[in-house]
Formats: C-alpha cells, structure tokens, sequence
C-alpha cells in the first residue's frame, strides 16, 4: 500500500490525548492502517475510541465509517478527530 502525506486535526479532549491540535503525517493510503500509524505516533487509542462511538472522524470535512474496505486516503487530506457531543 502506498503512502500519503495528511494533516491531522484533534478537537477538544483528543487534542490532550494526543499531545497537540494538529500534525502532518505521512501514513498508509488505507485508512484502517493510517489509523494504527495515528495512534502509534500520538500514543492514543484512537482506533477503539472510533469503535466505541465515543469520537466521531470526518475526512475532509465527511463523516467517515470504519467498516467500508475501500476507504482510502490521498495526499493532501485531512483527518479531523471530534469528540461525540451529548445534549438534551
């Protein structure tokens, strides 16, 4: 699989997790492997996080799922973890 340079974004609480606001990375153009290169250099759980519906991430501004294969990444994109807001 290739590799792809991105812009990765942390809002809020995953910004602390993670250790900054935002950082250039160059991982796997298949998301699911990006994502494990993510948390490896942010030290995070972010994978599992995703899993539980806990944060959501939007690429390029879209709502990404995690269970569709063929989601794959290009330079130049941008990856934005979000905390889930509650509110009644």
């Amino acid at each position: 699989m290739s590799k792809v340079n991105v812009t990765i974004k942390f809002f809020s609480t995953i910004a602390c997790e993670a250790g900054c606001k935002e950082t250039e990375l160059r991982v796997s153009s298949k998301l699911i492997t990006a994502l494990e290169e993510i948390e490896r250099a942010t030290n995070s759980n972010l994978y599992l996080q995703l899993q539980q519906g806990r944060i959501s991430l939007l690429v390029n501004g879209r709502s990404v799922k995690l269970n569709i294969q063929e989601n794959i990444l290009k330079d130049g994109d941008t990856l934005a973890f979000l905390p889930i807001m509650g509110g009644g």
